[in-house]
């Protein structure tokens, strides 16, 4: 019989490998207390394992196994580095976004890359912040250890741009006007002179209208 504790923690689920590289089968039970059969009076060194975890010792020997042998072993959380990247659409990496998952805080490098350190299986919430930008997946995200790598989209939030074109205090219509490093079609003021369009927040933009016979 063998007894996982330690730091508050009661573990299931563990593999026990002997040296001879045989697994045994794992214990389901909650209370982090395993039973196997083994060859009564012979010797073996066994090594517990689940991802995530650290165990103190690592393996045990045990001699001379006799009925109702008892063995313990300390249990920790194991700790996991977690990486968090943060691209544009078109696959760029967005720097300078701020990130807090639990006591851990940042931003984003050059790279588009946050990493930080977690203990296994203790949850915090993942949160992204930058000005006029949204997120997918939408965060807050739980990351708890059992995945390393988070990568996010980002995009700019969609801003309004009106206005009206005059001349001598008459509205203008039909007034082509143009964004400076926009894809999209250039766009016209209707009758009223007025004109609208949505621009990503927080970008610069020249703003060219044309109109032949005008400057």
């Amino acid at each position: 019989t063998v007894t996982l504790t330690g730091n508050g923690v009661t573990l299931s689920d563990v593999i026990f490998t002997d040296s001879s590289g045989i697994a045994y089968p794992p214990s389901s039970s909650s209370l982090g207390i395993y039973q196997f059969n083994v060859l009564f009076g012979v010797s073996y060194v066994i090594r517990p394992s689940r991802v995530g975890y650290t165990f103190e010792p690592s393996s045990l020997q045990i001699d001379q196994i006799q009925d109702d042998t008892f063995k313990s072993l300390n249990v920790s959380p194991a700790p996991v580095d977690i990486t968090v990247t943060v691209n544009t659409n078109a696959g760029g990496p967005v720097p300078n976004v701020s990130l807090t998952c639990g006591k851990a805080a940042g931003s984003t490098d050059s790279y588009g890359k946050w990493s930080f350190t977690m203990l296994y299986g203790s949850p915090c919430s993942l949160q992204l912040s930058a000005d006029y930008m949204t997120f997918l997946p939408t965060p807050p995200i739980t990351v708890d250890g059992s995945k390393t790598e988070y990568i996010f989209t980002a995009s700019h939030k969609s801003c309004g741009l009106v206005g009206t074109i005059t001349v001598n205090g008459s509205k203008l219509s039909d007034v082509e006007l143009r964004l400076a490093g926009d894809p999209r079609e250039p766009f016209l003021s209707n009758k009223d002179g007025a004109y609208s369009t949505t621009l990503p927040c927080g970008t610069p933009f020249t703003l060219t209208p044309l109109l032949k016979g005008y400057s």
